[in-house]
């Protein structure tokens, strides 16, 4: 195994590793976004309209 051959290994195993982190991060700021939708529905009394519930929503 040339050394180009690690480099290569070793850049896609950090490039994995960060992908699961933006992930589980963005996946963390979705659920804290919910909340905080919620408390402003229930503030401002008006109703919440969450992404899911949209035509182009629910994706994430």
């Amino acid at each position: 195994m040339t050394w180009e051959t690690v480099a290569t290994i070793l850049l896609i195993l950090v490039l994995a590793s960060s992908a699961q982190w933006w992930r589980a991060e963005a996946k963390e700021l979705n659920v804290e976004n919910r909340k905080l939708r919620k408390e402003n529905a229930l503030l401002t009394n008006h109703p919440a309209v969450f992404d899911a519930e949209l035509p182009w929503g629910g994706w994430v």
